[in-house]
């Protein structure tokens, strides 16, 4: 007889882990978009998922559900787990409750223990290609940049997403190769800065300029 848990690591971009996410947490009536005592969603508080938090999820996790069958926990950005609060997850999830849902959400699952991934369901995300050419940098003004700057919550899924969009920009156009080219570059330079730990709007800010010398 399958086992009602479930633990899933679902990986992507963001807006389409929390819809796959969704999907999920439906098929066992939950609904993440209402909040509910049965359901946790952890995101990270600074730069990182601390072993606090993890700690947090133990505390209430073993609790019987108030509503319903099940008890979801979802994990934004998993990826950005620290590795003391890896093993704290670790922990829980080799002995879970049979009414717990785990959904981790990550970009991608190489910063995550080989031991809990073998403990999940891993589902790889199709990446959105096809997106709309108003939405590149290079076709925005400095202005409209930064007037967006502060509704960027998480610097480094936006780079990597304009990365996405300006290399399909490049296949489908086949025009002004080279500035595409060089914007590219820009946002590669910047997503190394930010891995170095740069303050977040600096780095955009600067990226916006530069790219806009270029164009």
């Amino acid at each position: 007889m399958v086992s009602k848990f479930q633990c899933y690591l679902i990986i992507g971009d963001k807006a389409s882990c929390r819809e796959r996410s969704q999907t999920i947490a439906k098929k066992m009536h939950l609904d993440l978009e209402k909040v509910s005592a049965d359901i946790a969603i952890i995101k990270p508080q600074t730069s990182t998922i601390s072993i606090t938090q993890v700690r947090d999820i133990k505390s209430t996790i073993f609790q019987k559900p108030v509503s319903g069958d099940t008890k979801a926990i979802i994990i934004e950005e998993a990826h950005l787990l620290t590795h003391q609060a890896q093993n704290a997850l670790l922990k829980i999830l080799e002995e879970p409750p049979t009414f717990a849902l785990f959904i981790l959400e990550a970009q991608n699952k190489e910063s995550i223990l080989k031991t809990i991934l073998s403990r999940l369901i891993i589902v790889n995300l199709p990446k959105k290609w096809q997106t709309e050419d108003d939405s590149l940098l290079i076709s925005k003004s400095n202005l409209e940049l930064f007037q967006n700057l502060n509704k960027i919550e998480d610097p480094k899924t936006w780079i990597d997403d304009q990365i996405v969009k300006l290399h399909y920009y490049l296949i489908k156009k086949k025009e002004d190769i080279h500035k595409t080219s060089q914007t590219i570059e820009i946002c590669i330079e910047a997503k190394k800065l930010l891995n170095a730990n740069i303050y977040p709007k600096f780095v955009l800010s600067n990226l916006f300029i530069k790219v806009k010398e270029i164009n």
